[in-house]
């Protein structure tokens, strides 16, 4: 056997919060794919997964995708965009930093693993 290539997947999560006097509280939930380049860099891949713990008032919306669906849609007719709010924190959380953590980690496990 040959081993070509070596990728490390890792999800993450974020507990933020959101809103007006960060009345929306939630856990935002990302999965990494690190991997080695042909030039012996890191190549690194993030995309956004779920959002899962989401508060209101510190009141829980139940109900899973359903009541979160709901919930969005009650918050639209008041002119607030949830997708648009978590897009952005997402932007800001999902940062170098958080990259090169991740990067670091790939190296950690790739020499361990050899």
């Amino acid at each position: 056997m040959k081993i070509t290539g070596k990728t490390l997947q890792v999800t993450f999560e974020h507990d933020v919060t959101l809103g007006h006097n960060n009345s929306i509280e939630c856990t935002l939930s990302h999965v990494a794919y690190v991997y080695g380049l042909k030039d012996g860099g890191i190549g690194i891949d993030i995309d956004f997964v779920d959002v899962i713990d989401v508060k209101f008032m510190g009141l829980p919306i139940e109900d899973g995708y359903r009541g979160f669906k709901k919930f969005k849609e009650s918050m639209k007719e008041f002119g607030i965009d949830v997708d648009k709010m978590i897009t952005e924190k997402e932007k800001e959380i999902v940062n170098e930093e958080v990259k090169n953590h991740l990067k670091s980690s790939f190296l950690k496990d790739t020499i361990s693993w050899r």
